[in-house]
């Protein structure tokens, strides 16, 4: 079997559990334990603690390990890990696993972004791969978002968690499965460390402008999906089903045209659709800050417009910060960059909504003056990180 096709179905595996998560987080904690919603938060987040615990391990463990028996490791921990917190538990104890649980997910995506990265002959066409990757990890999204949806139930429903903790489980355990039935397409550990040295000695650039990249990208994707749905409910009096029908527009563009602007990106140059891509995104979320005086169909373009300029970050990111050369610690790096892009964009939101709040609530001003500020950051944040990488010419 092709070697990128198995490595898209393990990040399906690998990408699935956590999207589950977000629609049933009343079922899990509120009614479960009793606890505020804002408990949701803390389980959505906490596992940046695990993440940040084993990202200096990385690179020990992938010169220890040969990659497929290290993603079946990491994907039977995490199984682990679930099962335990579909158990009655207590709401401290679930938290310290879910942080806990933020390690082995680092390690099996980033392990398997690093094999994605060297599927082909050649670092050519990773712009593609990654592309193909992001249509993956926005599918996962979506496919999770329904399962963890459907698997809830009602609030009297006793047992809706522990079915949603089992299903994860259990594609924690597929995971492994495949990671195991697959391993001879890919290097063993000796093969890995030689591989990885060469690449060491070859780098010629820093990683942190990928870093930047994803931090950036991950950070307005979630002030997009809290701020942005708060906005159009409050602001523009859109229906929940309406507002979720637009953000999901966005997501289902996203994942239609990340391979080909990856593809694109490969015959044009990672540099320079990024500039495109990011430009494109950062100015159509600035755009919605007007959304309030404009016709209806000028926040429908906006938010299709940032599906189809957003679809050129993913690939880009990916590909740049392979071509660094540090495999799996690399794409760990990455991924943690991205958790707290997310993490502290949503905390600095929650800080300036409740700064602008009044009582008659939050002003139209205000909304779009915070819809400036997050795309004015962004953009200038990869502007700081497209000189980190082109300044010696390094990337065609």
């Amino acid at each position: 079997m092709n070697r990128t096709v198995v490595c898209l179905v393990m990040l399906l595996l690998a990408a699935l559990p956590d999207a589950m998560f977000a629609p049933a987080l009343n079922t899990i904690l509120v009614d479960r334990y009793g606890v505020p919603i804002e408990n949701g938060f803390w389980f959505m987040s906490v596992n940046l603690a695990g993440m940040l615990l084993v990202l200096p391990l990385l690179p020990w463990l992938r010169r220890t390990m040969a990659p497929a028996m290290l993603i079946a490791l990491a994907g039977i921990t995490n199984g682990v890990l679930y099962g335990l917190m579909a158990l009655p538990i207590g709401l401290p104890a679930t938290l310290v696993l879910r942080g806990l649980e933020g390690a082995p997910d680092l390690v099996s995506l980033a392990v398997v972004l690093s094999l994605l990265g060297q599927a082909g002959q050649s670092r050519t066409g990773s712009g593609l791969r990654f592309g193909l990757a992001g249509t993956t990890m926005m599918f996962a999204l979506f496919v999770g978002l329904i399962i963890g949806g459907f698997s809830s139930g009602s609030g009297e429903d006793a047992g809706a968690p522990l079915r949603i903790f089992l299903i994860a489980s259990v594609e924690c355990g597929l995971l492994a499965v495949v990671a195991v039935a697959a391993r001879r397409l890919f290097p063993r550990t000796a093969e890995v460390i030689k591989r990885t040295e060469r690449a060491e000695r070859d780098r010629k650039y820093p990683v942190w402008p990928a870093m930047v990249f994803m931090f950036s990208d991950r950070g307005l994707a979630g002030v997009l999906s809290v701020a942005g749905a708060l906005y159009m409910e409050t602001i523009l009096d859109f229906s929940p089903r309406l507002t979720s029908s637009l953000l999901a527009m966005t997501v289902l563009l996203l994942a239609i045209c990340n391979g080909p602007l990856g593809f694109l990106a490969d015959n044009f140059g990672l540099l320079r659709i990024r500039a495109i891509s990011a430009a494109g995104y950062g100015l159509c979320f600035m755009g919605i800050a007007l959304s309030a005086w404009m016709p209806m169909g000028w926040i429908v373009a906006m938010m299709g417009f940032m599906g189809l300029a957003g679809a050129g970050l993913i690939p880009t990111a990916f590909s740049l910060g392979s071509r660094h050369g540090g495999g799996a610690t690399d794409m760990g790096l990455l991924q943690t960059a991205g958790q707290w892009g997310y993490f502290a964009a949503i905390a600095i939101c929650g800080v300036l909504v409740s700064a602008s709040e009044s009582d008659k609530g939050i002003a139209a001003e205000d909304w779009s003056l915070i819809f400036l500020v997050f795309g004015i950051a962004y953009l200038v944040l990869n502007l700081i990180a497209m000189v980190g990488i082109s300044w010696r010419r390094l990337v065609r």
